[in-house]
């Protein structure tokens, strides 16, 4: 007994995943494309900070905010009474100083 199997290569008309071959169309380009236009539109400029000097060893005179420093006490179980400069406006989401 002879068994015959036909094997064919798809054509450029045929779907694949749900988009038609050779047609220059694709759905993930659209996608791509619309996601773009949504950051273009919903884009926020970065706060700007004024130009402060580093201080990397010793004590901040300023904050990045332009707050003065405060002394706080940490009572975390990693580093119980820690002290450290930190700022009173901490929370808002911007960036502070944390020494």
């Amino acid at each position: 007994m002879v068994r015959r199997y036909s094997y064919s290569q798809p054509s450029d008309l045929e779907k694949y995943g749900g988009e038609i071959a050779g047609s220059g169309y694709s759905s993930t380009e659209e996608l791509i494309r619309r996601d773009q236009a949504e950051l273009s539109i919903n884009y926020v400029a970065p706060a700007q900070y004024p130009p402060q000097l580093e201080v990397e060893f010793g004590f901040p005179q300023t904050c990045y905010c332009g707050g003065e420093p405060l002394l706080a006490t940490s009572y975390t179980k990693n580093d119980p009474g820690r002290r450290y400069y930190t700022c009173e406006q901490v929370d808002d989401g911007e960036c502070h100083v944390w020494k």
